[in-house]
């Protein structure tokens, strides 16, 4: 994802701050994932081009992209053919340390949910 992705019909500029279409975001945050961006950069690319309120929208949205979203048969091809390669020229070890760096994504997204709650629950308090 780059700052050009913005530059689209679903942009508006009033007073130099640009307003998104919530619809036309959350497309250029399913693409960008889907392309392989990572958070950080997405997160980092809004901060510089979206109102308050889109950012927040931004963080959800990559929540909930992440949480539902199915991989595409290419994906899990990929991860079969991985997994083939290894068991053929490394030990059985490799292969469960490669399962566990591709758990579903839902299980790391939960870990962040917990932190992120704790942290709003330390906040509050």
């Amino acid at each position: 994802m780059c700052s050009r992705d913005f530059q689209s019909p679903g942009v508006s500029s009033k007073s130099g701050c640009s307003q998104f279409n919530l619809e036309f975001l959350f497309q250029v945050i399913y693409e960008s994932v889907i392309a392989g961006t990572n958070d950080d950069e997405i997160l980092s690319i809004c901060a510089e081009h979206c109102t308050l309120n889109q950012y927040e929208f931004v963080r959800y949205a990559l929540e909930y992209i992440h949480l539902n979203r199915m991989p595409s048969q290419w994906e899990q091809n990929n991860v079969y053919h991985k997994m083939i390669e290894i068991v053929n020229i490394s030990p059985i070890e490799s292969l469960f340390e490669y399962i566990e760096s591709i758990k579903n994504i839902r299980n790391r997204s939960q870990d962040k949910k917990r932190y992120s709650q704790k942290w709003v629950t330390e906040v509050v308090d």
